[in-house]
């Protein structure tokens, strides 16, 4: 079976993120397809151990795979926190600005990601823009009797929401996991400031949550196109890398194993350090943990 560059990229940046997990243990989970690779990833490493991390999942299409996993599986009444969670996202800016919801699961992604000590995105190249909404919509969850309502709010903000409607060509609004509709609202083409758009969208009557992940989020692992992992980190956190150096041979050979199952003749560059953005601290895995 043929595996797209892109596809081969969200295989690296979750196996390089699960290196973070630990024996015993527990987690947070988000959605979407990185995450699913994430997950499988989870259950291969920990099979057989007697100190499985524990896990609360933001979907019920995650709570599956973690029971497929072998892994445990948590609700919120069990636990109070977590040492860190694991998520994809739709868009990742230069700041670390997240637009997350495609798969419906903003809700309680950022539910999960508020109650972690470190929120740890995975993403593929495809997934790094400009500006935010630079190529997805923002979704907005909202209970379903006020969508007009703060549809008509989230155009004075210069929004342009549309319902999402749910898959297979019936004309019925989608429903999220907790039985509410989204506004998939596309973002201008011009500079805005996010914090200051997501407490404008927070402040509508009617609106549960909103896509944007402003400053949440501790690190971001991009899978390259040429099967290399990069680590963006906040420009305002010091250089020092999460991934012990203990722990770096065992990602190299993860990542040799899964680029050599989808490019049995490729070999794998070596995971390095690229120039500095403006306002992106880029690291290497070849650093010793804090």
């Amino acid at each position: 079976m043929a595996h797209s560059a892109s596809e081969i990229a969200k295989e690296l940046s979750a196996l390089a993120a699960v290196e973070l997990v630990n024996e015993g243990a527990t987690i947070a989970i988000g959605s979407g397809s990185t995450v699913d690779k994430a997950i499988r990833a989870l259950g291969r490493k920990f099979e057989g151990s007697t100190r499985k991390p524990s896990i609360v999942a933001a979907s019920k299409h995650s709570e599956q795979l973690v029971e497929e996993a072998r892994l445990p599986l948590r609700n919120l009444d069990q636990v109070s926190d977590f040492s860190l969670m694991l998520d994809g996202a739709d868009e990742v800016a230069p700041d670390l600005t997240l637009i997350k919801g495609g798969g419906g699961a903003l809700t309680r992604e950022k539910l999960l990601a508020t109650m972690a000590e470190r929120l740890i995105i995975m993403v593929d190249f495809t997934k790094i823009v400009h500006r935010i909404g630079e190529h997805s919509l923002l979704p907005v969850e909202v209970i379903p009797f006020a969508a007009p309502y703060v549809g008509r709010r989230l155009r004075e903000l210069k929004l342009e929401p549309t319902l999402r409607l749910s898959p297979g060509g019936a004309i019925v609004p989608y429903l999220t996991d907790n039985h509410c509709e989204i506004l998939d609202c596309r973002i201008p083409d011009r500079t805005i400031d996010p914090a200051e758009l997501e407490a404008g969208i927070r402040s509508i009557r009617g609106v549960v949550e909103s896509g944007l992940f402003v400053r949440m989020t501790n690190r971001v692992y991009v899978g390259t196109r040429d099967g290399r992992v990069e680590e963006l980190r906040p420009a305002t956190e010091p250089g020092l890398p999460r991934v012990p150096a203990d722990l770096r041979d065992a990602l190299l050979q993860r990542i040799e194993d899964a680029r050599r199952s989808v490019q049995p003749s490729s070999r794998t560059p070596p995971l390095k350090k690229r120039s500095q953005a403006k306002s992106i601290r880029r690291t290497s895995h070849r650093t010793q943990r804090r």
